[in-house]
């Protein structure tokens, strides 16, 4: 499966969210950035409640790439369906899932990869 996110807020993190309900915990999210040198970080994280995500031991992402243009962070990656990762959702042909969307992310720190909270709180589809 191919993703492409795209965010306005350049100096932000931005990422999707995958989950088996509305809320955040328990949410296998992918988390990036850009940074203004064009180097991109892309994770695959999970939250088990309301604080940062943790960074996953095994990373699900294929195919990475993010750039910044025209004031828009872009960030691609592609995952399969079903990792086989207990910290990974996997997609069904049976059953739905909720996709969390951060509207803005938060601050970043490009040395250490860690995440400060987003300043405006994310939005689930329905």
């Amino acid at each position: 499966m191919n993703f492409t996110i795209v965010s306005n807020n350049p100096n932000k993190w931005t990422g999707i969210g995958f989950s088996n309900t509305p809320s955040m915990s328990l949410t296998d999210a992918i988390i990036g950035w850009v940074e203004p040198n064009g180097r991109y970080f892309i994770m695959d994280m999970w939250t088990t409640n309301y604080l940062s995500p943790v960074l996953e031991s095994q990373q699900n992402i294929d195919d990475p790439s993010g750039e910044i243009e025209d004031g828009f962070t872009t960030l691609k990656f592609s995952r399969p369906r079903n990792t086989g990762d207990k910290q990974d959702v996997a997609f069904t042909d049976t059953e739905g899932m909720y996709m969390i969307f951060p509207v803005k992310g938060g601050r970043y720190n490009g040395v250490n990869k860690r995440i400060k909270k987003h300043e405006k709180t994310p939005i689930a589809s329905t």
